[in-house]
């Protein structure tokens, strides 16, 4: 798994997965809300802040956090052996939506975890 975001803001996402694994997430047991600025790149999260950033860049910034949390759901789902869903979508049908630039991004996602 290849990251381009913050290792601690990774390691407190898994956590919030872990558990909705277990029924405990705050936002609703077994869903959690991520927001996508948490998994941005480091040099565009310092650019975006600074508003030094065109429509283009923003597209690729949110392309590359949506794929920071594939990447981490992914290991998670190989880790536990659970299913996965995100906006109601199938876990791989979402990711695979992602690599191919195909899919909406958005600001936060709710994902459902479930043994």
């Amino acid at each position: 798994m290849i990251l381009t975001c913050n290792n601690l803001e990774s390691m407190k996402i898994w956590g919030e997965l872990v558990e909705c694994l277990y029924n405990e997430n705050k936002y609703g047991s077994y869903i959690a809300e991520i927001y996508s600025y948490r998994l941005e790149p480091f040099i565009s999260r310092a650019r975006s802040q600074l508003n030094i950033i065109n429509d283009k860049e923003e597209l690729k910034i949110t392309h590359e956090s949506a794929m920071n949390l594939g990447n981490i759901i992914e290991t998670f789902i190989e880790v536990y052996e659970c299913k996965v869903n995100i906006e109601e979508q199938k876990f791989s049908t979402w990711f695979n939506k992602i690599k191919k630039h195909k899919n909406t991004y958005c600001h936060r996602y709710h994902i459902e975890v479930k043994k």
